[in-house]
């Protein structure tokens, strides 16, 4: 893609994406190789179960996708509050998909991080949009091959995308509370001066 300004090749929005998600799961699937496999209680079996590195990785690429349009946002919202609002989410989806460390019985941090990843994709109507969706459609349906036939544990499928649901919809609300803080402030503005 060339810059208009300049006249030079730029990766662009689609090509910066493709890259971070790449570099994150590569990063994820480098980072359980050097710690090794994950231990992981099945509920519904009561099995403990080692989770192999390149399952761990697929979260990663969808993480980068979201962590490429968090920069992008960074650099193109003017408020303050919606450049940094795309960081915070990932930090509480970085909390939710880290709550399986937490106990016995927690959500599965793939099925947060893809159900928030395909919620995310369908409203925000970004360019890509359709690559995007196949490529969650297309983790979220490993984990859940993987959750149901290899590790027998539909609670924690189910659990982890209802909480990606519900990070979801905390991020609208959020959203509509700033739109609407925006639009009255501008207002008020735009009448003061004429």
């Amino acid at each position: 893609m060339k810059d208009q300004t300049t006249g030079r090749q730029t990766l662009g929005k689609q090509g910066f994406a493709l890259l971070f998600a790449a570099l994150t799961g590569l990063a994820t699937f480098a980072f359980a190789a050097l710690v090794g496999p994950v231990r992981l209680f099945a509920v519904a079996t009561g099995e403990t179960i080692l989770i192999p590195v390149w399952y761990q990785a697929l979260a990663g690429v969808l993480f980068g996708v979201l962590m490429a349009e968090a920069v992008i946002d960074f650099r193109e919202f003017q408020h303050w509050l919606r450049r940094l609002a795309p960081t915070i989410i990932l930090m509480l989806l970085g909390v939710l998909r880290g709550l399986r460390w937490a106990g016995r019985f927690t959500p599965s941090g793939h099925a947060v991080v893809a159900s928030y990843f395909l919620l995310h994709q369908l409203a925000a109507h970004r360019a890509g949009r359709s690559w995007k969706l196949v490529l969650g459609a297309a983790i979220l349906t490993i984990t859940a091959l993987y959750k149901l036939f290899v590790l027998r544990d539909a609670a924690t499928l189910l659990l982890g995308v209802g909480t990606g649901l519900f990070a979801w919809g905390v991020v609208q609300v959020c959203s509509t509370v700033v739109a609407l803080r925006s639009r009255a402030f501008h207002r008020r503005h735009d009448g003061d001066g004429g």
